[in-house]
């Protein structure tokens, strides 16, 4: 969200958004070039069809986080020879997408975050996203990305990796008081690693499970 706002105040034009993956060759859901919901991944393609699921694959009501469920004529078949994955992802001619999502009363879907990378804590959900785009907002802050390990009693720490501007001569504590302030107390990052290099894909995003890894090693015994 923060960078798609800095992107139109610099250059005075929107960035549109739209959502697909590999499996469904690979473009499902677009804003429409007339009107576009900053955030939201937009509307899907005439020929797809799209749902939000429970763990059950019950349909879900609108506003309510869910996994992203496609189907169409662009979703594949299946992966090349292996059919425990694509009994897995394909059931009851749906591509299950592996993302929580939400859809809205104006029928626009909006990517919450990775199922994987949800962190339970206490019982309750985490999406790692949210404290993500609340420190993007923060200004110095280049990068952030937010994993969860286990406590050993059924729930996970949460861990904040977060990189620095250099120049922006950033207070660490007054961003974990501005963090503090604006989240619930559950969602609040148990530990921060202000870091230099947070390992990203091609696709620009962080590689979660190296940074899990990491953790792991360094805050295991919490």
């Amino acid at each position: 969200m923060e960078v798609i706002n800095k992107f139109k105040e610099m250059y005075g034009k929107p960035v549109i958004e739209g959502y697909g993956l590999s499996e469904a060759s690979p473009a499902c859901v677009f804003n429409p070039l007339d009107f576009q919901k900053v955030g939201s991944i937009g509307k899907p393609f005439p020929w797809m069809e799209i749902k939000i699921v429970d763990e059950n694959d019950n349909e879900l009501p609108i506003n309510t986080p869910g996994e992203l469920a496609v189907r169409g004529p662009n979703v594949m078949k299946g992966y090349w020879n292996q059919p425990e994955e694509t009994a897995k992802v394909l059931r009851n001619g749906w591509l299950h997408t592996g993302d929580v999502a939400t859809i809205d009363e104006d029928g626009f879907i909006t990517i919450v975050d990775r199922i994987k990378d949800l962190i339970l804590v206490k019982g309750m959900n985490l999406y790692p996203r949210e404290i993500e785009e609340l420190l993007y907002k923060y200004n110095g802050v280049l990068s952030a990305a937010l994993v969860g390990i286990p406590d050993g009693d059924g729930s996970e720490i949460p861990i904040a990796y977060v990189k620095l501007d250099p120049q922006a001569n950033v207070d660490t504590e007054e961003l974990k008081k501005y963090v503090k302030h604006n989240v619930a107390a559950f969602k609040i990052p148990r530990r921060y690693v202000f870091t230099d290099y947070i390992p990203m894909n091609a696709g620009g995003k962080a590689q979660k499970s190296i940074l899990r890894e990491l953790a792991q090693k360094e805050f295991g015994n919490l």
